[in-house]
């Protein structure tokens, strides 16, 4: 496993962008089954988790979520990205800290600037790792010079630092619709024709700058089924509940995090039966699935899985310099392997989830640490995290130990946190 972590990433947009609507969408992604490319999106944070509920109670019920409260509210995810290969199976996970803005914070940039809550907004921006810039795909050709405006006070408050790999996501939203729908294939030339004044500042500032500018389009609701028939209503909200398959969601959030294009992630949400999937690419997959079939066949591949066995053991009974190798290792292994090697595994897999979590504590990557301090077995929590040797160190360093429970505090359903 490829583990991948990073700093703040800040949602901005105007007044019904679908800001707060492309999060929810994000953490629904949580309850649906997916294996490729996406494998899994799990909320970090009690925000999160509330965001689930949002997605249950008010976005499946076919009504629209309440304006986004003026103070920045943030939310944690860990998402699991299966590999581009099908030879080379690994798992890459990148933790998100995602932090979601009122738009009256974009919509009065301009007006308000050198008001001391603007001011604290734009600061928060420049420390961030990224942005992105949710743009309503439908908006009128007049709203050119709206966006113009607020994009250059940006561009104006970033220049002001230093930064490295410093990433701004342009996110058209409502691509379900036909006008962007049909510009998926040429994001660049759409957003160009539609605000050509934006695009040639962002063109200019991506040219003159260290930051990457990248575009990118999203559907919080998706098509019904295997249609081009988008599942909201014209004054928003849901259609078709149970037909609810957002896309694009993580695509930007993942090039952020890591800097690389992966395309596949495009329609990631969709299900493998939608009509979305391009059919050529599925033969292409299935051809090149059953030569790799045949070759691993021809290998011996009854051969390998014995010897995974045996290295299963060797993970769960002995004591490996790099506990990070260790802990993927042993997480493999107790999905392919009996559950009598589970149950030898569990004990050594809490040892390893207790000791990395703290390591990554102390790095300050406390969503890593409560992702992997909340994955301890029941049975295992009270002698780990209640143990003596776990509460000294944890007074060793308050800096981390406070950051640590006031996450835990707000996890639900966490034997650590009891």
């Amino acid at each position: 496993m490829v583990t991948t972590s990073q700093g703040q990433i800040i949602i901005i947009g105007p007044r019904a962008s679908g800001k707060s609507t492309f999060l929810v969408a994000l953490a629904s992604l949580a309850e649906k089954k997916m294996s490729w490319p996406i494998k899994k999106v799990e909320p970090l944070s009690g925000n999160s988790h509330r965001l689930i509920e949002s997605a249950n109670n008010t976005l499946r019920q076919g009504l629209l979520l309440c304006p986004t409260d003026i103070s920045l509210t943030e939310y944690s995810f860990r998402v699991d990205i299966g590999s581009y290969s099908l030879i080379d199976q690994k798992t890459q996970s990148f933790y998100l800290n995602c932090a979601d803005s009122a738009g009256e914070y974009f919509d009065g940039l301009v007006e308000f600037r050198d008001e001391e809550r603007t001011q604290k907004f734009l600061l928060e921006c420049s420390i961030s790792s990224g942005l992105v810039i949710i743009v309503d795909g439908l908006s009128p050709s007049s709203k050119d010079n709206y966006y113009r405006e607020r994009i250059e006070i940006f561009r104006q408050e970033l220049s002001n630092h230093t930064y490295e790999n410093y990433r701004i996501a342009i996110v058209i939203s409502k691509a379900d619709q036909p006008k962007i729908w049909n510009s998926l294939k040429d994001l660049k030339g759409f957003f160009r024709k539609a605000f050509p004044l934006t695009y040639e500042l962002l063109e200019d500032w991506n040219s003159q700058s260290e930051f990457a500018i990248e575009y990118f389009a999203c559907s919080a609701y998706g098509m019904v089924g295997n249609s081009f028939n988008p599942n909201c209503h014209e004054a928003g909200g849901i259609k078709v509940p149970n037909a609810w398959n957002p896309f694009g969601i993580v695509y930007p959030l993942y090039w952020i995090a890591t800097g690389k294009i992966n395309q596949n992630l495009q329609f990631a949400e969709v299900p493998k039966s939608s009509i979305f999937i391009d059919k050529k690419t599925i033969m292409s997959i299935g051809i090149f699935s059953l030569i790799i079939l045949s070759a691993l066949a021809l290998l011996g591949l009854s051969s390998q899985l014995q010897n995974n066995n045996s290295t299963t053991g060797d993970a769960c009974n002995q004591t490996w310099s790099d506990e990070e190798e260790q802990l993927k290792t042993v997480q493999e292994k107790m999905v392919n392997n009996s559950d009598n090697v589970n149950q030898n595994c569990q004990k050594k897999l809490d040892q390893l989830l207790f000791s990395t979590g703290i390591n990554q504590a102390k790095k300050g990557l406390v969503p890593v640490a409560i992702d992997r301090f909340c994955r301890i077995s029941a049975s295992s929590t009270e002698e780990l995290v209640g143990s003596n040797a776990f509460i000294s160190r944890w007074q060793a360093d308050e800096n981390w130990q406070t950051m640590v429970n006031k996450q835990l505090q707000i996890t639900p359903n966490c034997p650590a946190a009891k």
